[in-house]
């Protein structure tokens, strides 16, 4: 069994920076007990971690381009009639996709995770959630930003 990855999108301010920036921190278990970890995980990914912030697991799936999908991960499908554009969440028991035209509809993620293509995240891309395609889910007719 290999070990579950983790991803964490942290603001930080870099020494002799000024200002905070956004960075992509990935880690295993293994990282979080290693007693000498790298400076990424002890000095910002621990901290972080003790603030009582939560990180995104990896799904164990890839997308149509190999990328591995992460919850948290912002989707397009436009393979299906109608596509759709949605974030990867995680349920007690199973992977679903909250689609941007309502948070409240979830749908279980059993089918071929090949036809979804990974676009962003919601901690770094947000305004990707905004974003309608052609004949999406919802029904708008707009035009297609993320194909």
């Amino acid at each position: 069994m290999r070990p579950s990855k983790f991803r964490a999108s942290i603001a930080w301010t870099p020494a002799g920076t000024v200002g905070k920036v956004i960075e992509t921190f990935y880690f295993t278990l293994k990282d979080l007990n290693d007693p000498h970890p790298p400076f990424s995980i002890r000095e910002i990914v621990i901290p972080w971690l003790q603030e009582g912030n939560e990180p995104d697991r990896e799904t164990g799936l890839t997308d149509c381009k190999g990328k591995e999908i992460y919850e948290g991960d912002i989707v397009v499908n436009d393979s299906l009639a109608g596509g759709f554009i949605g974030h990867i969440v995680w349920d007690t028991a199973c992977l679903l996709i909250a689609f941007n035209d309502d948070s409240s509809v979830f749908t279980a993620l059993d089918e071929d995770f090949s036809c979804l293509e990974v676009k962003g995240n919601i901690h770094e891309n947000p305004e990707l959630l905004e974003t309608k395609i052609e004949g999406a889910k919802d029904g708008n007719d707009q035009d297609d930003d993320l194909r």
